[in-house]
C-alpha cells in the first residue's frame, strides 16, 4: 500500500528541484548567456514598494541607474527623503517620486491616494518587495493578532492591489513587468511560520494565476523568487528577476 506521507515527500521533493532548476536559469541569465531585458523599454517609470532599505533600495537604484525613474513607496517619509536624495545624487537624470504607505495597515483610503500618485505615469516595472516575516521561529497559537495581520496586509494584500493598481496600464501599453518575491518557505510546509509560509505559497500560487490570464502574452513577467534570487538581482544590477513562470509580453483583450 502507497503511503500517502511518502507520495507527498516526492511531490514536495520534485517542486524544489523544479525551483532549482529556474535558480540555475538565473544564474544563466544574470551572466548575460541568455539576454536580458532593459527595463528602461518597458516604460519612463518604475514602481518599487518597501524601498528605503535592503533589496528595494537596491532594485531602486539599479533601476534608476537604467535610466528609469522611480517610485519610491515606504512607510516613513524621513527615509524616503533620504533614499530619493541618494538616487538623485547618483542618477541626477531620473526622477523620482515618494508615496508615504504603511502597507501594515493601509486602507482603501490609502491605496486610492496612491493610485491618484501613479496616474497618468508610463509605468513599466513594479517591484513588490514590501513584506514581512516572523521576529523568530514560533507556533500559530504563540503568535500575536498584530503580526498575524501584519503578514497577511504586507505579503498578500499589498501585492494584489498593487498589482490591480499598475496592470490596467500595463495592459494598455502592451508593455511591463511585474516582479512578485517569493520564498522557499512557501514550497515547504513549515510549523514554526505558518503564517509566513502560507503566505509566501500565496505569492507563488497569484503569480501563476496571473501569468496564465489570457489578458497576458510575452511582455509581463511575474515571478516569485526565492530570497536568493533577489539578493543576486541586486548585486549583479540584472533585471528583469528570474521568474517560475515563463516571460510573458501583455497582450490586450
Amino acid at each position: 500500500m502507497v503511503s500517502w506521507i511518502a507520495v507527498l515527500g516526492h511531490l514536495a521533493a520534485l517542486r524544489l528541484a523544479w525551483s532549482l532548476l529556474w535558480f540555475l536559469r538565473g544564474l544563466l541569465l544574470s551572466c548575460g548567456c541568455c539576454g536580458s531585458t532593459d527595463p528602461k523599454k518597458l516604460g519612463e517609470w518604475a514602481v518599487v514598494t518597501g524601498a528605503t532599505d535592503g533589496i528595494g533600495k537596491a532594485v531602486a537604484t539599479q533601476l534608476a541607474k537604467r535610466g528609469v525613474s522611480v517610485v519610491l513607496v515606504s512607510r516613513t517619509q524621513s527615509r524616503l527623503d533620504d533614499t530619493a536624495a541618494e538616487i538623485k545624487a547618483a542618477c541626477p537624470s531620473v526622477a523620482t517620486l515618494t508615496v508615504q504607505l504603511d502597507f501594515s495597515s493601509a486602507g482603501a483610503e490609502d491605496y486610492a491616494r496612491l493610485g491618484a500618485a501613479l496616474s497618468g505615469k508610463d509605468i513599466g516595472v513594479l517591484y513588490n518587495n514590501v513584506g514581512i516575516s516572523y521576529n523568530y521561529a514560533q507556533f500559530l497559537e504563540q503568535l500575536d493578532a498584530e503580526r498575524v495581520d501584519a503578514i497577511i496586509e504586507m505579503n498578500m494584500r499589498a501585492m494584489v492591489k498593487m498589482t490591480q493598481l499598475v496592470l490596467p496600464g500595463m495592459l494598455e501599453q502592451k508593455r511591463g513587468a511585474i516582479v512578485n518575491i517569493g520564498s522557499a518557505a512557501g514550497s515547504v510546509p513549515d510549523p514554526l511560520y505558518s503564517v509566513y509560509s502560507g503566505s509566501k505559497a500565496f505569492v507563488e500560487y497569484f503569480s501563476a494565476s496571473i501569468s496564465a490570464s489570457p489578458n497576458l502574452s510575452p511582455g509581463a513577467l511575474l515571478s516569485h523568487p526565492s530570497p536568493s534570487l533577489p539578493v543576486l538581482l541586486s548585486l549583479l544590477a540584472f533585471f528583469p528577476a528570474v521568474s517560475s513562470q515563463p516571460f510573458r509580453p501583455l497582450r490586450n483583450g
